[in-house]
This record gives structure tokens, C-alpha cells and sequence, in this order.
């Protein structure tokens, strides 16, 4: 017993050591929970508004199809979400999948406020086409991008212009290196100061 040595005043090591762990652990918690329910929250629309009205299930087999709609629902946001890391950055995979989506949605609704006289059947046909088409576009451009001579940037170089700076007086001077092109001053009003 005589080896222990044991300051009361001094703080230990790492006095916060399991701090940053039970964070993480609450924050991955908080994070399935809010995927699970939005999963099963899918599943359930699913059943209640287009597999009930339509067809006639007994309770097992809705239980057994709201399980295979949630592991179905499931394996598609883990799809989604490995073809968005291949993207790039997270807010560009967001913006591509909002356009490829966004358009077709609002053409839908924008026939349905526009054209009082349009269907169900050709709401739901220029929505799927549209959707196919985007998709083409967007899964294509991420698949096969522009080659450079084909997106190629304006030039950014000043080749042949002389530009100077007069830090004191605010006075900023454009002038081509050879003669006979434009001359652009522009000069602070000094007559207050």
C-alpha cells in the first residue's frame, strides 16, 4: 500500500475522457432514430394508401409486406446514400437530386393549377417521363462529364494591360501597354477633405 501515491489536489489525466464518446453515441442514436421512423413512417403510408384500398390482405401477410417495405425502403437509402458519396460534396448531390426531381414536380404541378381539363392518367405519364428524362441527364452528367475543350472557362489574364494603384489619393489607372487602345481613370472627388 505504500506504492500508491494519491494527490487529492491534482486532477486527473483525463478528467473528460468518456465525454466525447457519450456524445457521439447520443448523436448516432438521435440520427437512427430519426431514419428508422422515417423508414417505417414509409412503409406505413405505403400499405395504408396504395396496398389497402387496392387489395385485400390479411393481418400477417400486411405485417410480413410492411417488414419487406421497410427493408426495401431501407436498402434504398443506404443506395442513395452510396451514390451520393460518389458525387462529390454533399451540397452539390443535394442540388443535383433537388433539379433532377424539382422539375418533373413542378411541371405536375403547374398542369395541375394551370390546365383544369388535365387527367390523372396524363399528370401521372409527363411525370414519369419527366422524371426518366431528368434522370437520364443527371446520372449521365455525373457518369460522363464534358471534356475539358468542351467547358472551357473564359480567360482570366489581363495580357497587355497596365493596371496601377495610388494607395494615398484612390486613384486607379487602366491603360493598355501599347498605344492607341482605351484609358480608364478613376479618381476620388478630394475637394471636401
Amino acid at each position: 500500500m505504500d506504492d500508491i501515491d494519491i494527490d487529492i489536489g491534482k486532477p486527473f489525466s483525463k478528467p473528460d475522457a468518456g465525454l466525447p464518446g457519450l456524445f457521439v453515441a447520443a448523436a448516432y442514436s438521435g440520427t437512427l432514430s430519426t431514419v428508422s421512423s422515417s423508414v417505417n413512417a414509409l412503409a406505413a403510408v405505403t400499405i395504408e394508401d396504395l396496398i389497402k384500398p387496392y387489395i385485400h390482405m390479411s393481418e400477417k401477410h400486411l405485417s410480413w409486406t410492411s417488414k419487406g417495405l421497410s427493408f426495401l425502403y431501407g436498402a434504398l437509402c443506404i443506395g442513395m446514400a452510396g451514390i451520393a458519396s460518389l458525387m462529390g460534396s454533399l451540397l452539390q448531390a443535394a442540388i443535383s437530386i433537388f433539379g433532377i426531381i424539382g422539375g418533373p414536380l413542378l411541371g405536375l404541378f403547374s398542369l395541375g393549377i394551370l390546365c383544369p381539363y388535365a387527367n390523372a392518367t396524363g399528370g401521372l405519364a409527363g411525370l414519369l417521363s419527366g422524371l426518366v428524362m431528368s434522370l437520364w441527364v443527371g446520372v449521365g452528367a455525373q457518369f460522363y462529364p464534358p471534356l475539358p475543350e468542351q467547358s472551357r472557362p473564359l480567360g482570366l489574364t489581363t495580357h497587355g494591360w497596365n493596371f496601377t494603384t495610388a494607395a494615398d489619393a484612390f486613384n486607379w489607372t487602366a491603360s493598355p501597354t501599347e498605344p492607341g487602345l482605351y484609358t480608364t481613370v478613376l479618381q476620388q472627388n478630394t475637394e471636401g477633405v
